[in-house]
């Protein structure tokens, strides 16, 4: 069960225990080597999935970078058929884990644009993280084409100033 960060639980600020830290400060030093792996497995993907019509992957501005915490598609078929679909394929596709910042309470009353925003809550989360090979990739991209092809087309309203 995922729980919702809105508004934050109460326990939200508790401390990691001693072997947690540990852990996660040995994992410190390989981020910039499993960042690197994460962003060539998402270019990967992209190369992949790239040009399908309807599907949309994640954006970067040209002088910017990604770090892929979360790689993000829009398809144009029902997301939840698809990753239902997508399990019996054994690939394990997610969503609901985008959270919408402009719509918290702390935003209410707010005059703040955010073009797109309702549109990546509809998202649906593809694995690229760096403990993924080539092989792994191609096979997620290859059920994802797949079913997308497969899966009737619903209208879904691109993101406000994306083509």
């Amino acid at each position: 069960r995922v729980r919702s960060l809105n508004p934050l639980p109460d326990d939200y600020c508790e401390r990691y225990t001693n072997v947690q830290a540990a852990i996660g400060l040995e994992g410190l030093k390989h981020l910039d080597e499993w960042t690197c792996q994460t962003q060539a497995n998402a270019q990967m993907m992209n190369a992949a999935l790239s040009g399908m019509p309807g599907v949309d992957v994640p954006y970067v501005p040209p002088d910017r970078t990604h770090v892929y915490y979360q790689y993000c598609l829009q398809v144009p078929c029902d997301r939840n058929r698809l990753l239902n679909r997508a399990l019996h394929y054994g690939v394990d596709l997610e969503m609901r884990h985008v959270d919408v910042c402009s719509s918290y309470d702390i935003f209410a009353g707010a005059k703040v644009e955010t073009p797109g925003a309702d549109y990546a809550a509809e998202a649906v989360q593809v694995p690229v993280y760096a403990g993924l090979t080539r092989d792994h990739i191609t096979r997620v991209a290859d059920v994802i084409r797949m079913l997308v092809n497969k899966l009737p087309v619903i209208d879904t309203p691109s993101p406000a100033g994306r083509s």
